[in-house]
């Protein structure tokens, strides 16, 4: 047997029933809106660390590259996150100025299984080549189960060109629910243009020293995507060739066909069918997420023969579906539902469960929380079902909150109605914070995973949280677990009602306020369960310290303590953990120090951006260096960070939680010591969104639109490469108009002039602003000769000296038809969606019907900008004019210039080289070929 630890770490542990994956790079963030939360905190503090700077509001910044499992907890629940922090390959690429190298160094000892952990990656990049190497080598310095003393758990060479990207050794391929899912496989990885290429076996993975022996699972297979519009289409072929000892992995090949569907941001839908040895399998994934309405639906049907890997799934059917809408200011909605139903320990399992929860929020402080909750449990020795109605309320102020919840709970196993009280509490501000919750719980359902008799695995499973207080976890758990249930560690369930259960929590952190950026946490759980026969309690706690020391360099630290006792039995075990993270290349500024950076943050009503007379310092906001340093502006509105380490850093200001605003100015700044930073502010959720389109439907890149206040100043704001601007506005009438002069040559402005619109609070309003290509096409033909410009039906008499034009031309494939007596010509144009003048265009006779080559028009290509995207060179007009439509639907504004008798299709300018290749990375993704070119 060859060592597999548990894949992807902590993506097979347990995630709660409402937790979404979260995804993030190496000293990324992420903003979580939790309403009512209490506390947060991280199983393993040396992945990613959790503050809460608002209330409500929760955020996430990744240490090292690993995963976790992020905990939230409110009144009514507690809810975990699955939180992955990789060396993402885009982030990476971004991160790297010119062609310097960066080097990272992560160093970590955990003294429970005495493992030595060391990560090295490096990032180098050489005109439009980016090579990136990873590696963590885990040394044992003493026997451990299931491992051997030295492993290479991650070990991967990925190179990425405009053209390709391919890894050798270790990647992470998700491709869908059937045919490769969310699973590390070791071997050769190749993406060009629509083709995707996976081959190797499941690879080592590590997660807190322990592994778990496992045969090599062997795949290969690949996909091709074709595009159309905004539907993609992928036929997938892979072939798996391990069949394990317990039938989980089943070997054979099967074919699949992947269909998704995108608009905007708004709706993503994705379906896949496929057909493996002699079943049928199905999956399908929806999002919408609208300004009130939130939508996830996912489903998978995967019969128990169907070919697969066999590690990370469970074969049967599963559904879950989520809804949270905000019906009014005060009332919020949140639905969910989830289905399960497989095979396990050779009987059927099955559990359904419904939520509906309802926030009604009486003031701005305090709101009602209430709702209902089914589960259905059936299979193993035992049917369970139950239902709960949750009562309570929370109260939130900026440094002080506390909620209640109390829930009635009917089971079907007992005459006994249970019942669950849940408290929680929070204090402090950007130093100091401090939270803590508890719950009791009487006659309430509780069923316990029954694992193989594996002291270090069932231990390790303890400390990570792997618990199932309700029917709705046990589904939960067995579906993120299943690579237990497919090794068969988890032997099965038992479903009982314990008398009296006791949980509760705490959580201190404290930041220093100091340049050395030291921060000290104390996370701490205590389980007490009093069952008829014997008494049950666990306690966990975890002091956590770490220290910045130069630019995003730090040291950390941990101790452990770990108390469990069943009855008699007593377990007792302590342990610690330290590490380093660095970035190699900024040790050399070690001794060099730079000024303070400060700044002030103002009210700013004209929204100008910028203090002036008529603006009103802000007391009391939150400012964050880095993530993990703040300050709070004082009576002028001032802050200051004091003794800032070499190198640039990211100054960021948070919205006060009082009442709804937004920013005037951007609300970050990546900036380098003795630098000023202002933030503006002003008070208003009022939101306007509008196009500005040509007759073509394109966007008109570098349009400005003029939004005038009924009493005020006007505000001007540039459209995206979309053809969008947003603007958050106080509520009331505006005037909007195009700036004519910002407009490009050959533009001019279609019907009104101005328009006026009424924006309120939390209603959006859309408008669209028409401009007008000009285009025109001119030439020579026979004098005298009619003029035909088909389909639109145009016609014109050549004049003395031969010379016609048609002008003010939509954009299109037209034919030019000349006649002249008996004889008659014709020529086929192409005409772009920008302006356009074609010239010289020959229809003369010669004494019989001819036919010309078709032409195609050049718009003009703009002059600012040092770089250009470039999309294609051809010989063939006609292809020319294809590639510029199909550019055109992916929202781009391309055009052509001719160059030693080539047509090329560009796209730009761009100022910097940085900009045009975010540009290749849209079009390679849409799988088009782009370079990045001088203009």
């Amino acid at each position: 047997m060859k060592r597999l630890g548990i894949a992807l770490v902590l993506a097979l542990l347990a995630r709660a029933t409402h937790g979404e994956p979260l995804t993030l790079r190496v000293r990324g963030q992420i903003v979580l809106d939790v309403a009512g939360v209490t506390a947060a905190y991280v199983v393993d503090p040396a992945v990613a660390d959790v503050t809460m700077p608002a209330p409500g509001r929760v955020v996430v910044t990744g240490k090292s590259v690993g995963s976790t499992q992020l905990i939230t907890v409110t009144p009514a629940s507690t809810a975990t996150f699955l939180v992955t922090v990789t060396g993402t390959r885009t982030t990476a690429a971004q991160e790297l100025h010119e062609e310097t190298p960066v080097a990272r160094y992560g160093g970590r000892y955990v003294s429970e299984s005495g493992q030595m952990q060391n990560a090295f990656d490096v990032f180098m990049r050489d005109e439009e080549r980016l090579t990136e190497i990873h590696l963590i080598n885990v040394h044992y310095f003493r026997d451990t189960f299931g491992s051997t003393r030295t492993s290479f758990p991650l070990a991967s060479y990925h190179v990425k060109t405009p053209r390709r990207e391919f890894t050798i050794l270790d990647d992470f391929v998700d491709v869908s629910p059937l045919t490769v899912a969310s699973t590390q496989v070791r071997g050769l990885h190749w993406l060009e243009r629509g083709l995707e290429f996976h081959a190797g076996y499941a690879a080592p993975s590590m997660y807190e020293g322990l592994f778990l022996p496992v045969d090599r699972r062997w795949v290969a297979g690949a996909g091709y995507a074709i595009e159309n519009g905004r539907w993609r289409f992928t036929p997938n072929v892979y072939g798996f060739f391990s069949q394990s000892t317990n039938q989980n992995a089943k070997r054979g090949a099967m074919v699949s066909l992947i269909s998704e569907y995108r608009s905007g941001d708004v709706l993503r839908a994705r379906g896949e069918v496929a057909a493996g040895g002699r079943s049928v399998g199905a999956s399908t994934e929806i999002h919408y997420d609208a300004e009130r309405d939130h939508v996830h639906a996912f489903g998978v049907f995967k019969p128990n023969d169907f070919p697969g890997l066999g590690l990370i799934d469970l074969r049967g059917l599963r559904g879950v579906l989520s809804w949270d809408r905000i019906a009014t200011e005060r009332l919020t909605i949140s639905t969910y539902g989830s289905y399960d139903r497989f095979t396990l320990l050779g009987s059927d399992q099955r559990s359904a469960f419904g939520n509906l929860g309802l926030r009604y929020a009486v003031t701005k402080r305090l709101a009602f929380l209430t709702g209902a909750e089914v589960t259905d449990l059936r299979g193993f020795s035992t049917s369970l079902r139950s239902v709960a109605i949750p009562v309570g309320f929370t109260y939130d102020r900026p440094r002080f909150g506390t909620g209640v919840t109390y829930r009635f709970i009917e089971n079907s196993g007992t005459s006994r109605r249970g019942s669950s009280l849940r408290m929680t509490a929070r204090a402090g501000g950007p130093l100091f914070q401090v939270s803590a919750w508890g719950e009791i719980r009487k006659d309430a359902p509780n069923l316990d995973l029954i694992f193989r008799q594996v002291p270090e695995l069932e231990a390790a499973l303890i400390r990570l949280g792997i618990q199932v207080h309700s029917p709705e976890e046990l589904a939960r758990v067995l579906r993120d677990n299943a690579v237990l249930v497919n090794l068969g560690f988890i032997e099965g369930v038992t479903v009982n009602l314990a008398p009296r259960r006791k949980l509760g929590g705490f959580d201190m952190s404290w930041n220093a306020p100091f340049a050395s950026r030291d921060r000290l946490a104390l996370h701490a759980i205590y389980d007490r369960t009093e069952d008829v026969r014997q008494l049950h309690d666990a306690a966990i706690a975890t002091l956590t310290y770490s220290r910045r020391f130069i630019g995003t360099s730090d040291i950390y630290g941990s101790f452990t303590r770990w108390r469990s006792r069943t009855g008699a039995l007593v377990t007792e075990q302590s342990y610690y953990e330290a590490g380093i993270r660095a970035d190699i290349s900024s040790l050399p500024g070690l001794s060099h120090r730079h000024g303070p950076i400060e700044g002030v943050v103002f009210l700013d009503p004209e929204m100008r951006g910028a203090v002036g007379s008529d603006t009103t310092p802000l007391q009391g906001i939150v400012v964050s260096l880095d993530g993990n340093r703040t300050a709070t502006t004082d009576r002028a509105g001032h802050y200051v960070f004091a003794k800032i380490p070499p190198g640039t850093h990211r100054i960021a200001a948070q919205l006060p939680p009082s009442k709804p605003a937004f920013f005037t100015t951007p609300s970050h700044a990546d900036v380098e010591g003795g630098e000023r930073v202002d933030f503006g502010l002003i008070w208003s959720p009022a939101r306007l969104t509008g196009r500005v389109l040509s007759d073509a439907k394109v966007p008109v890149r570098g349009a400005v639109v003029v939004v005038t206040p009924k009493n005020g100043r006007a505000v001007r704001t540039t459209i995206d490469a979309e053809g969008y601007f947003r603007l958050d506005l106080p509520a009331g009438d505006y005037r909007t108009e195009i700036a004519t002069e910002s407009l490009p040559p050959g533009y001019i402005v279609e019907g009104d002039v101005q328009r006026t619109v009424h924006i309120v609070a939390d209603q959006p309003v859309m408008i669209t602003l028409p401009v007008r290509a000009i285009r025109s096409i001119a030439g020579l033909a026979t004098p005298g000769a009619e003029i035909e410009l088909s389909p639109l039906g145009k016609k014109t008499t050549a004049d003395a000296t031969g010379a016609f034009v048609f002008r003010s031309l939509p954009a299109g494939t037209f034919k030019l038809i000349a006649r002249s007596g008996q004889q008659s010509t014709d020529k086929v144009v192409v005409l772009p969606d920008e302006p356009a003048s074609m010239r010289d265009v020959n229809l003369m006779m010669s004494g019989r019907p001819s036919r010309a080559p078709a032409m195609v028009a050049s718009a003009p290509a703009p002059a600012a900008g040092g770089f250009a995207v470039q999309a294609g060179a051809f010989r063939e007009l006609a292809n020319a004019a294809r590639l510029v439509g199909e550019l055109r639907r992916l929202g781009f504004a391309p055009f052509t210039i001719v160059e030693n008798g080539l047509t090329l299709v560009r796209i730009g300018p761009y100022p910097t080289r940085d900009a045009a290749s975010a540009t290749v990375d849209r079009l390679h993704a849409a799988r088009f070929d782009a370079i990045v070119t001088r203009q």
